[in-house]
């Protein structure tokens, strides 16, 4: 099982139904998410570009894969409409 698996898995044994399932889904992936961009862009010696910083999270999101890349997807573009 992969790491990004690791994060994710446990959003499922937790929730109570689908719609939980995704909510949870969608927490974790965010939070996933966001840490990997942290981590990534603490570690670079210039400051990266928006571009950057977006083929980053796609390629993050690819790596996540399948039911879990449309829940993140969905619960990024919903927190970007939040804010």
């Amino acid at each position: 099982m992969s790491f990004e698996h690791k994060k994710i898995e446990p959003a499922i044994t937790k929730a109570n139904d689908a719609t939980e399932v995704t909510a949870q889904l969608s927490k974790a992936g965010i939070k996933y998410v966001t840490e990997t961009v942290c981590e990534w862009t603490d570690s670079l010696t210039i400051a990266p570009t928006v571009d950057d910083i977006g083929n980053y999270i796609q390629s993050t999101l690819m790596k996540i894969g399948g039911y879990q890349v449309a829940s993140v997807r969905k619960a990024l573009m919903l927190g970007a409409l939040l804010r």
